[in-house]
C-alpha cells in the first residue's frame, strides 16, 4: 500500500535538495512551521484536502495541492521574490518520484501566495511568496 507521506518527502527533498533555494533561503525548508530563530525559510504545507480516485479495489491516484512559500523576516520582499520564483522553477512541470509511486503524473503551479504578516508583540514584519502546486502520483 503506498504512503501518501512519501509524496510530501519527495516535495521536500525536490526542494532542500537545491543550493540556489538554500543560498536564498538559508535557514532551510520545513514542514508547516519553521524553526525556532529562523529568519529565512521555505515553508511546505497541505493548501487543500486531497483527493484519492479508485479503481476497484486499488488506488488508482492521489492528487495533493501543497502550499509552498518562502517566509523572511523584515521589510523587504527581495529575497522571497527569487526564493518564490526558484520554488516554481523546481517545481512547475517538475517529475517527482516518490518512493512506491510511478513519477508523478503533475507538479503543476496553480496560484500564487502573497503577503506580510505583522507580529503584534515584536512589531516583526514578515514576508512570505510563493505558490499553490498540485501534484498527482499513481501508486505502484
Amino acid at each position: 500500500m503506498a504512503d501518501t507521506s512519501e509524496i510530501d518527502a519527495a516535495v521536500m527533498a525536490k526542494l532542500s535538495g537545491d543550493a540556489t533555494l538554500l543560498g536564498l533561503m538559508t535557514n532551510g525548508v520545513f514542514w508547516d512551521v519553521g524553526s525556532t530563530g529562523a529568519t529565512k525559510f521555505v515553508i511546505v504545507s497541505y493548501a487543500a484536502a486531497g483527493e484519492v480516485a479508485y479503481t476497484m479495489p486499488h488506488t488508482a491516484w492521489e492528487s495533493l495541492v501543497y502550499l509552498v512559500k518562502a517566509t523572511e523576516q523584515g521589510t523587504s520582499g527581495t529575497n522571497v521574490k527569487a526564493a518564490a520564483k526558484r520554488i516554481r522553477e523546481l517545481l512547475h512541470d517538475a517529475v517527482i518520484t516518490p518512493a512506491g509511486y510511478y513519477p508523478s503524473l503533475l507538479v503543476r503551479y496553480v496560484q500564487p501566495v502573497r503577503y506580510t504578516e505583522i507580529d503584534e508583540q515584536t512589531d516583526q514584519r514578515w514576508q512570505h511568496r510563493g505558490g499553490h502546486y498540485h501534484v498527482m502520483a499513481c501508486p505502484q
